[in-house]
């Protein structure tokens, strides 16, 4: 990679046959660039931390029980910060999905613990049907009630611009969160992104090296 940036990657789950693969991916980024945590990424795209080298924001969506077995021993052995996005209504829900004891866990360790919405649901769809306070708001309730800490960061489902909308925007704002993520491909641009629409690169624990290179260093923009 050349120059400065600032792109934000995120996975969703990482099974134990992709737990090898996954290492090596996170392994060869940490060699070519620095892993940051949301705080600093915010701090970044506001201009008030300047991206005077190569940096990464990683995040994982949906709260797979596999990230607990086969991701954080890999971020604590790299030393890399990570915000995990938990729909509140999966939390638990069965063995595929991670507890609140486990949240709690990965908490104390210093990990990040953001909201994904309640049910994983469509937030233009919800703003018709008039469930975007319990959502948005009350998925951010559920989690600071059960962790007992702030729920600063929020990451809608889907990801794509068209799966949000203005009224939802509004709704992310007014909940108080102090930045919202997407899932559509791009860089983070200090003074320009937008922190309530962070692009993300999304990424999978199985792909090649190759794969992961052309979008984390910058070929998806």
């Amino acid at each position: 990679p050349r120059g400065s940036f600032l792109r934000a990657l995120y996975f969703h789950d990482v099974r134990q046959e992709e737990a090898g693969n996954f290492a090596e991916l996170l392994e060869r980024l940490k060699r070519d660039a620095d892993f940051v945590s949301t705080q600093t990424c915010l701090a970044m795209l506001k201009g008030l931390k300047q991206i005077d080298g190569r940096f990464f924001h990683l995040s994982f969506d949906d709260g797979h029980r596999s990230l607990l077995d086969h991701a954080v021993p890999v971020l604590k052995r790299l030393n890399i910060p990570a915000v995990f996005f938990v729909c509140t209504s999966w939390v638990g829900a069965d063995s595929k999905f991670l507890t609140w004891e486990d949240l709690g866990k990965l908490k104390s360790q210093g990990f990040e613990i953001g909201s994904h919405t309640r049910t994983h649901a469509n937030l233009v769809e919800a703003a018709r049907t008039g469930k975007l306070e319990e959502e948005i708001a009350g998925s951010k309730r559920e989690i600071e009630r059960q962790l007992r800490a702030a729920c600063p960061y929020f990451a809608w489902p889907f990801g794509r611009k068209r799966d949000i909308n203005k009224i939802a925007l509004e709704a992310v704002v007014d909940a108080s969160y102090q930045a919202c993520f997407g899932a559509f491909r791009g860089s983070i641009h200090a003074g320009v992104t937008d922190p309530f629409q962070i692009p993300r690169h999304h990424l999978e624990a199985s792909w090649p090296w190759k794969h992961v290179r052309y979008f984390a260093y910058g070929h998806g923009e």
